[in-house]
């Protein structure tokens, strides 16, 4: 029932931030000092348990923390008093400590988002590859196998010539394998595009696997099973609640035909040791990045099959 509100904020050593309120008349204002009081205390536990979910690993917390933490600290500071129709709610706090450190880690967060776009555009890359492979070939990319039935060459081999490296496939001996010496000279140089920002791996190796069983499995399999062809239609249980690609935790040679294998036994390992998140390229050609507390064991199994009909429930 205010007929004018206004804030005024005074920004010094100590920063006073003000608000009058006004009303009708006095007996309005000295009804609205409780309701007020009673706000600015909701306000206070809103922003604690704002603390409380972001404290969950997020990366802003160095950011957002010591802001929620000023915001709470003058809040519980504020004085609320009706004065005649006037209706005034004042604090003073010290905002300068908890700018500057909030601030601080601005650089080190802008670096890690950065980053993580990088790794996120490569995997857009890889996908639209993957997609276009299938529209030429029939099927999705998979290991290359000899007439001997010999596993030669990985499936990142397979999509070279859909991520402007036509050259460097044209020079491949496909009758042999990756590490032959005709073949290990050519495959020496990772294309930048199966690499992850942030993380070293040894020359050559890479993070971005496909998650691969020996076999079809009865509960539903991976992408990438040695003998078969996986199509848009073999994905029964869709493209967007499928991973094609995943952040492994272990490095493999770009060009080997070696992969995450897939246990259904065993909760799959993802991600960076000690990181909380991972990094995905579904079915569908779209990417993420998957916080893994977020997923329970068997979902995260689930994701990974194509097949396995499992429905996923708390999937963030």
């Amino acid at each position: 029932k205010a007929q004018t509100v206004v804030v005024t904020a005074n920004v010094a050593a100590k920063t006073t931030v003000t608000a009058k309120l006004t009303f009708a008349d006095a007996a309005t204002a000295k009804r609205a000092e409780p309701v007020l009081k009673t706000l600015i205390q909701n306000g206070i536990e809103a922003m604690t348990e704002m603390k409380k979910d972001k404290s969950k690993g997020a990366e802003w917390d160095a950011v957002l923390n010591p802001l929620l933490d000023l915001a709470c600290v003058a809040l519980e500071k504020s004085d609320v008093k009706a004065d005649g129709q006037i209706l005034t709610a004042r604090t003073e706090t010290e905002i300068g400590p908890a700018v500057t450190k909030a601030f601080a880690s601005l650089p080190e967060l802008i670096e890690l988002a950065n980053t993580k776009q990088k790794t996120l555009n490569n995997l857009k890359q890889i996908g639209l590859a993957c997609h276009n492979y299938h529209d030429t070939m029939g099927h999705m990319p998979a290991n290359i196998v000899g007439l001997d039935g010999k596993v030669l060459m990985s499936w990142r081999v397979n999509i070279l010539p859909y991520i402007e490296q036509d050259n460097m496939y044209r020079q491949l001996d496909m009758t042999k394998a990756w590490d032959d010496p005709k073949n290990a000279k050519v495959l020496e140089k990772m294309p930048e595009l199966f690499r992850v920002f942030g993380r070293e791996a040894e020359k050559g190796k890479t993070f971005l696997q496909m998650p691969s069983s020996p076999k079809v499995l009865p509960g539903g399999s991976p992408f990438l099973v040695p003998g078969r062809r996986t199509t848009m239609a073999s994905i029964t249980d869709g493209t967007s609640n499928s991973i094609m690609v995943l952040e492994a935790t272990d490095a493999v040679n770009w060009a080997k035909p070696d992969d995450m294998l897939f246990d259904p036994t065993k909760a799959p390992k993802v991600g960076e040791q000690g990181q909380k998140w991972f990094f995905a390229l579904m079915g569908d050609g779209s990417v993420r990045s998957v916080r893994r507390e977020k997923l329970t064991d068997r979902d995260l199994k689930a994701m990974i099959t194509i097949d396995g009909g499992e429905v996923v429930n708390d999937r963030d």
